[in-house]
C-alpha cells in the first residue's frame, strides 16, 4: 500500500463525525488513484466528503466509490503510474473526513 492514514483528532458533531489526519506516501502511485484506509470514528459507514491539503501545493482529491486518494500534476492532470517523485513522498498531506454519525 502506498497511502497511509493516521487519524490525528475527532469532532462529533450534531448529525456527523469529523476526523482529521495526515497521509504519507511511498512506493509507486497507480492509475485511478492509492487505496486508502482512513479510520471511522464512532461508525461503520464510509466518508461523505474528504478532502486533502498539501504544504507543497500537491493536489490531490478523494474518490467515494472506489475509495482511493487521486494524484494530480500542477497542471491538473493525473498522475501516471510510477514511482512517486520526492515532492510527493517528502510532502506533509492532511486530511478532513466527514462521516454519519450513527453507523
Amino acid at each position: 500500500m502506498a497511502a497511509v492514514a493516521t487519524e490525528t483528532r475527532k469532532f462529533p458533531e450534531l448529525r456527523s463525525v469529523r476526523s482529521t489526519g495526515t497521509v504519507v506516501l511511498s512506493g509507486s502511485y497507480a492509475t485511478g488513484g492509492d487505496p486508502l484506509a482512513i479510520p471511522k470514528p464512532y461508525t461503520t459507514k464510509d466518508p461523505y466528503n474528504v478532502s486533502f491539503t498539501s504544504k507543497n501545493g500537491n493536489n490531490f482529491g478523494w474518490d467515494p466509490v472506489a475509495k482511493t486518494m487521486k494524484a494530480f500534476s500542477a497542471v491538473g492532470t493525473e498522475l501516471a503510474a510510477g514511482a512517486y517523485a520526492a515532492g510527493y513522498t517528502g510532502d506533509v498531506i492532511t486530511y478532513m473526513a466527514e462521516f454519519p454519525k450513527l453507523g
